[in-house]
């Protein structure tokens, strides 16, 4: 479902749908972070954390920065 003020979908279903279609388990995904898998799990449920740990998310699926669009600047702001 979208945020009411932004109309973009809720980061943790952002970052969901990138571990996803890099084809990576939260398990897999969080020995690449070099954190534990209940951090993964907490991130795509809650959608809370720092830009700098959405920006490793990222990179980490493969997700070119060019394609991050407004959910960085959410993820700045809703660590704020």
């Amino acid at each position: 479902m979208p945020t009411p003020a932004t109309n973009l979908p809720p980061l943790g279903e952002v970052l969901r749908n990138a571990r996803k279609a890099a084809g990576l388990t939260q398990a897999e995904l969080a020995d690449l972070l070099g954190v534990h898998q209940s951090m993964v799990s907490r991130v795509e449920v809650c959608g809370h954390l720092s830009a700098d740990l959405y920006a490793r998310i990222m990179t980490a699926c493969g997700v070119p920065s060019s394609e991050w669009g407004d959910s960085l600047a959410i993820a700045a702001d809703v660590a704020a």
